[in-house]
């Protein structure tokens, strides 16, 4: 694509040299011959202060908000929006080849997303999911860096599944993506929301906010599948029209899908999924009753892409377990959980599931990361003391943060500071520590990083893996 024509795109008529575009990039290190370099002022990188040196790189335009060289220079309002459009251009539109199902929500993003591509496929549609795990069409998973990638790695890797000739893209919308703008050049075919708890508030600064940011996802979808059981329901209701808005609920009647006769059992979850025009009987080995709102979520959606209600109850029982969600390990030695949970709800979900699941000891390894929202850190301190057996606080991708003064956020919030509370900065001793500790009717939870596979401490990442690490030393 030339220049002019890319510019073009986003309603911009240039005098500039035309050439072919290199690639579209907010990045200076990225910059090269030909590239389009996009100017965004973030919280810690403000790109205006590297327009001379794209210049200097080769960069065939400069996309700012204020002017910053002398030449080449388009100066918008909004560069983020900007990107968006330039990148979704670049990379031939992309999102007008898919049927793309945006799912945002605090809690149970990435386990609905694979039971609705679970269910999607099982029906004879090709399906890849874009979320936490990475990118992944189903012969590999490539890792994009967040749960949803900058617009440059976002467009390329839809642009990878138009090439796959997949139909559908099941992507995590965050809400960080949300407010900086990233997906607004697509449109959604369905939005989900999951749940909403307390969650980035150092970056959206209030749960007003954070909320207001996840609405955003309205606007950009045909139509939404909310959660009828979420607090925050009104929020979203408020700028939905009814005649795009459809509901799911394990609680409240009157919604568009419903989970009634609920079982929850340490074999795991069965209900009747009613619906307005039939039933279907939902059973999986997926534990606890957030598992209900998980499958129930996926359920719902895919009936709303054209899957049978039969086909759902046909391949339910074959839900697939996602690395690092309620990971169950048995040991002779003791019983391991794994899993992501990194907010104050998550972890007592987990937490309550363990308990009807397991006679023994709940023994919980968990840390909070540093350079994050600290207001949730006393909460999982709380919630992790109120129902485990026994705690032991750790590091959790401490970032450019003291451990120490992380760890003393979390003790905060354990009012009667107990002999059963442990603290050990040390990731693998702390599990260590659990493991020597826990009998064979135990289980230990190992909470925060579930699939991740490193530890970032200042500006490293180190190689860890939760479940590499405990399985070393139950064998």
């Amino acid at each position: 694509m030339t220049l002019h024509s890319l510019l073009k795109e986003i309603g911009i008529e240039c005098d500039f040299p035309d050439c072919e575009v290199a690639s579209v990039t907010d990045r200076i290190e990225n910059v090269r011959s030909g590239s389009v370099f996009v100017c965004i002022h973030g919280r810690n990188y403000d790109g205006h202060l590297f327009g001379e040196e794209a210049l200097q790189k080769g960069a065939s335009a400069i996309i700012c908000e204020r002017p910053v060289t002398e030449e080449k220079c388009v100066v918008l309002r909004n560069t983020r929006v900007a990107y968006s459009f330039l990148c979704s251009a670049f990379f031939e539109h992309p999102g007008d080849k898919l049927k793309i199902i945006g799912i945002t929500g605090t809690n149970g993003k990435t386990t609905t997303a694979y039971y609705l591509r679970h269910f999607l496929e099982s029906a004879g549609y090709k399906c890849a999911v874009l979320g936490t795990l990475g990118c992944d069409n189903n012969e590999n998973i490539v890792t994009t860096g967040y749960t949803t990638p900058s617009c440059d790695i976002l467009f390329e890797s839809l642009y990878g599944m138009v090439k796959d000739k997949c139909e559908y893209c099941i992507m995590e919308v965050s809400s960080q993506a949300l407010a900086q703008n990233r997906v607004d050049a697509l449109s959604f075919e369905l939005g989900i929301v999951t749940n909403i708890g307390s969650e980035h508030l150092d970056y959206h600064g209030s749960i007003e906010r954070y909320v207001r940011d996840k609405c955003r996802l309205v606007t950009l979808s045909k139509k939404m599948l909310l959660n009828n059981d979420d607090a925050y329901i009104d929020s979203f209701l408020s700028v939905c029209s009814s005649k795009k808005c459809l509901m799911y609920s394990a609680k409240a009647n009157f919604s568009d899908f419903m989970a009634k006769n609920i079982r929850v059992s340490s074999s795991g979850i069965s209900y009747i999924l009613l619906t307005q025009k039939g039933i279907a009987n939902i059973s999986c080995a997926a534990l606890g009753e957030f598992s209900v709102y998980n499958t129930l979520a996926a359920a719902a959606a895919a009936y709303v892409c054209g899957v049978e209600l039969a086909d759902i109850e046909k391949n339910s029982p074959s839900l697939p377990a996602i690395k690092g969600r309620f990971q169950i390990i048995k040991n002779e030695r003791c019983n391991v959980c794994i899993d992501f949970a990194h907010t104050p709800q998550a972890l007592m979900n987990v937490l309550q599931t363990l308990r009807k699941i397991f006679t023994g000891k709940i023994i919980t390894v968990f840390g909070c990361g540093g350079n994050r929202d600290k207001s949730k850190r006393p909460e999982m301190g709380a919630a992790a003391a109120l129902l485990s057996d026994c705690v032991i606080i750790t590091s959790d991708n401490p970032r450019n943060e003291d451990e120490q003064d992380i760890i003393d956020d979390i003790l905060s919030g354990i009012k009667k500071r107990a002999s059963n509370v442990f603290c050990e900065k040390n990731r693998e001793k702390a599990i260590e520590l659990a493991v020597n500790k826990a009998k064979a009717e135990d289980v230990i939870l190992i909470a925060g990083k579930g699939h991740e596979e490193y530890q970032i401490k200042g500006n490293e990442q180190i190689f860890f893996s939760d479940e590499k690490c405990v399985r070393n030393m139950l064998n």
